[in-house]
């Protein structure tokens, strides 16, 4: 509900039990799994087949795709993401001719990207590419405040968190000088998303993406603040969901980044930062450094989440939230054993 009121979509809560009747008098119906067998029970997905042309969003704990011939989407809730709910209303109020404009459709301009993990450098080049967008990528916000006084950008898309300089502070030294009042800031972060999102509104950003999202989530924030291209070029889609069999399998680097070439390369890119990450983190470990255990994980966790595979984001989230309330380093230590397993597994087929 908190999410939704956020994000401008208006809403009315109903109260159980639902009568059937709601699901052709409501536009939009967002239900759990649970309520839904409840009135439909388990072939539900057969059952609202005719529900005319009300999309169901069915919010449910396992890893589902929209069945055929049902008028409804499924919204992963462990964990939830904000923008994954945000991109799903997104969809549903989009037609298909909407759609395949959104598409097809590329940004015109020049945005200036600040991010210090080389994983999602090489990810958000990739997506900038697809979006036909001219991108400069730096390190960290010092370098970001530099390239911002000497070259000329549409907007600065930054990480929240960044050594020496990060995004919040970026933005808040941005703000303070005239010239920089009316840039579009657009921050992106693994973060909680309420907690966050008030700190990057405070700090002067005018949005924030959270992590992971999807190529069409990033356009639609994108087109918020740049001009499109007055004619249409191709491009690729990267918007429908997509089938993964597992992150350790060169078939979901290629599903996600189209050919053998790039799947290579940001699988190199991504097993020699995450080993790097790795031994960071277990060096921390080891000197029982509790501070620096959580911000080695919360940097593990930026880069992971963006590579789009649910059972891994959910272990890394899972680690770092327990750690933080417990203090356990035994969850630590069995995240580091599967990360090593995941690098291991990557090399065979590099």
């Amino acid at each position: 509900m908190n999410n939704l009121a956020s994000m401008g979509v208006k809403h009315h809560q109903l109260s159980w039990p639902i009568d059937k009747e709601a699901f052709s008098q409501a536009d939009n119906i967002l239900i759990d799994e649970s309520y839904i067998k409840s009135l439909w029970g388990a072939q539900w997905q057969q059952s609202i087949s005719a529900a005319n042309n009300n999309y169901i969003l069915v919010a449910s704990a396992k890893k589902a795709h929209r069945p055929a011939n049902c008028s409804c989407h499924i919204l992963p809730v462990e964990p939830l993401y904000p923008d994954s709910l945000r991109e799903l209303i997104n969809s549903v109020h989009t037609s298909a001719d909407e759609g395949i404009t959104a598409q097809n459709t590329q940004i015109h301009g020049q945005i200036l990207i600040a991010e210090d993990n080389k994983t999602n450098q090489l990810l958000l080049e990739k997506q900038c590419q697809k979006l036909g967008i001219k991108a400069v990528m730096v390190d960290d916000g010092i370098a970001a405040l530099r390239a911002l006084e000497t070259g000329h950008f549409d907007l600065l898309l930054t990480d929240c968190h960044m050594p020496d300089l990060d995004g919040f502070k970026l933005t808040e030294q941005l703000r303070s000088q005239e010239k920089f009042k009316r840039l579009p800031i657009i921050g992106f972060t693994a973060d909680d998303s309420k907690e966050c999102l008030n700190k990057a509104l405070k700090s002067g950003m005018n949005c924030v993406l959270f992590k992971p999202y999807k190529l069409n989530e990033l356009y639609n924030r994108l087109v918020e603040f740049i001009d499109l291209k007055t004619d249409d070029l191709p491009n690729g889609n990267e918007g429908s969901d997509i089938s993964l069999q597992g992150i350790k399998d060169k078939q979901h680097w290629l599903t996600i980044f189209g050919n053998e070439n790039d799947a290579k390369m940001l699988a190199d890119v991504f097993i020699c930062s995450l080993q790097s990450d790795l031994n960071t983190l277990q060096e921390h470990l080891e000197s029982q450094n509790s501070e620096k255990v959580s911000a080695a994980i919360h940097k593990l966790k930026g880069a992971i989440v963006m590579l789009q595979y649910p059972p891994l984001s959910e272990l890394i989230v899972t680690t770092e939230d327990t750690f933080n309330q417990q203090q356990d380093t035994l969850i630590v230590e069995k995240l580091i054993t599967e990360l090593s397993d995941v690098i291991d597994k990557i090399k065979l087929w590099l």
